[in-house]
């Protein structure tokens, strides 16, 4: 009697083993995501190209310019990596990983300074832009992010040409974002988030 018992128990916890075996074998992996490193551990550079502007939007060259070099300061003085280059510029070290920074002016709206001037959120001069961290020796796509940049205002209603200000400050801001992100394992896929909302600006001129 006490051995049929434990042939009925033996046979009673069987599929339970199965079961807990077929788990275990099935279960997913650790998300590679999680290893992976941070774009900000592995790359101590980051150089900035002069951004795109899509056919048909008619944002100023001098304003692109402008936006450029304020790129340059704003991230040469948050200090978040180690070396920030414009292109062509010479490198301490021609071997190490570097981000290149680029980006697409998608949309333009000047907006009106005599409106800005009023208030009231009228007349405000917005820049929307598609912004990319990409590694500078494959040029894979390690970080997608859009933003908009908004001008409500500034002294007598902030010049058209504080827009460039603007979108400069926006893309230093989510550039510290994006770097936190993890370098892509798998593919040559983007990774993309929603952008944190807007900003707007108040210049003082």
């Amino acid at each position: 009697m006490r051995k049929a018992s434990l042939i009925l128990f033996v046979i009673g916890s069987l599929p339970l083993n199965l079961s807990g075996q077929a788990d275990t074998e099935h279960s997913p992996s650790p998300l590679h995501v999680l290893d992976a490193q941070m774009i900000r551990e592995k790359y101590e550079s980051i150089q900035v190209e002069t951004f795109e502007v899509k056919p048909g939007v008619e944002f100023p060259s001098e304003y692109l310019a402008k936006a450029h070099e304020e790129m340059f300061k704003q991230l040469s003085d948050a200090k978040i990596v180690k070396e920030i280059l414009r292109s062509g510029d010479a490198r301490k070290d021609e071997s190490a990983p570097i981000i290149l920074l680029s980006g697409t002016i998608n949309n333009y709206t000047p907006g009106s300074r005599p409106k800005r001037y009023v208030g009231l959120g009228l007349g405000a001069a917005e820049v929307d832009a598609e912004i990319f961290l990409l590694d500078g020796r494959t040029k894979q796509r390690l970080q997608t992010e859009r933003l908009r940049a908004v001008l409500t205002g500034g002294l007598f209603g902030g010049s058209e040409d504080k827009i460039a200000n603007e979108l400069a400050r926006r893309v230093v801001l989510q550039t510290r974002y994006m770097l936190n992100g993890r370098i892509p394992t798998e593919s040559l896929g983007t990774t993309s988030r929603d952008a944190p909302p807007a900003v707007a600006a108040h210049d003082q001129q």
